[in-house]
């Protein structure tokens, strides 16, 4: 079953020891503020959702270092104005640098929309 939201009993602030949640292709249409209590969460998968914003709660409260958002409405430009977004790429990139100087191949789409990033660069 589609998950399209989050109420406030949902209970995000018992997740704090929670890693990784995929959430992909659930029709979710917005996350609330309350997903920032999830302090240990390093990788989030919401591909193929219904997404226009993130709280700033989910770059500011956890240690989030990667997010797959790609098939969703949400764009760079506007993540760029999301409070913690800046500190989210410097996690991301720390992260980026270790497996690269690991000689791992590393995926450096940013969310996996890379689309959007090079017609920004442009």
């Amino acid at each position: 079953n589609p998950i399209t939201g989050f109420d406030s009993s949902f209970g995000f602030q018992v997740l704090t020891l929670l890693e990784e949640l995929d959430l992909d292709g659930c029709q979710i249409t917005a996350l609330p503020d309350d997903c920032g209590h999830m302090e240990s969460l390093r990788c989030m998968k919401l591909r193929n959702n219904r997404l226009q914003t993130l709280p700033s709660a989910l770059f500011t409260g956890t240690r989030l270092n990667r997010i797959h958002l790609d098939g969703n409405p949400v764009s760079l430009k506007h993540l760029s104005t999301v409070a913690g977004w800046e500190d989210f790429l410097g996690r991301r990139k720390e992260r980026l640098d270790k497996s690269i100087s690991q000689g791992v191949r590393v995926d450096v789409t940013i969310c996996g929309l890379e689309e959007e990033r090079e017609a920004l660069a442009t």
